[in-house]
């Protein structure tokens, strides 16, 4: 099974090797960050697409329920099957 471990993670890659998991570590994840973003630069695009129909909301705005978090887990589970080069995992 593929393991994907963030880059960013000591804790991650130390409970790995501590598993005996660095053979079946077969990527890093690396993720930056930014303290530059800009979402103002963003706002017609985003206008856009709730013009369109696209309605954007937090976890939060569901209640955080059971089948709430069950359906970002599929709908995750299903985006990341559509990414070029995914080995399928994904992290959670």
């Amino acid at each position: 099974m593929p393991v994907e471990i963030r880059d960013d993670s000591p804790e991650s890659l130390s409970f790995a090797r501590k598993r005996g998991l660095p053979s079946a570590i077969t990527s890093l994840t690396r993720y930056w960050t930014s303290d530059t973003f800009d979402a103002a630069a963003f706002a017609d695009t985003l206008a856009r697409a709730e013009a369109g129909g696209i309605r954007f909301f937090t976890l939060a705005d569901t209640g955080k329920t059971e089948a709430a978090l069950r359906r970002l887990y599929d709908l995750n589970r299903q985006a990341v099957l559509d990414e070029p080069g995914s080995t399928g995992g994904f992290l959670i």
